[in-house]
């Protein structure tokens, strides 16, 4: 029997396993980062309502989700349940992709 290095094990493992996937609906990795964010408490068919239906058209860039005010984009995420502390929390990750990564996830 072969000697089992890591590497032989972890090729092992990746072609037994699939790695796990999202029921979120997301384009970017960006529109990923919301998405979670929206996700806790909040069922994924709403959040996927949220998102495809009123997030994804008006918000693009980080830049998008800063340019309105707090309140607005507590309006949009609502129906997702603790919109206050929802909308704070990606206005001030969308602050840091801009202030830390240029923008970029």
């Amino acid at each position: 029997m072969p000697t089992l290095t890591p590497r032989i094990v972890l090729d092992i493992l990746r072609k037994r396993h699939t790695p796990p996937k999202t029921f979120l609906q997301y384009r970017t990795p960006l529109d990923l980062l919301v998405a979670t964010i929206l996700s806790a408490q909040c069922t994924d068919i709403r959040v996927n309502r949220v998102t495809r239906d009123i997030l994804y058209p008006k918000y693009r860039t980080p830049s998008d989700y800063l340019a309105v005010p707090r309140s607005a984009l507590e309006r949009d995420v609502h129906s997702c349940g603790t919109y206050r502390n929802k909308a704070k929390y990606i206005q001030q990750m969308c602050s840091m992709l801009i202030d830390l990564h240029k923008g970029e996830v």
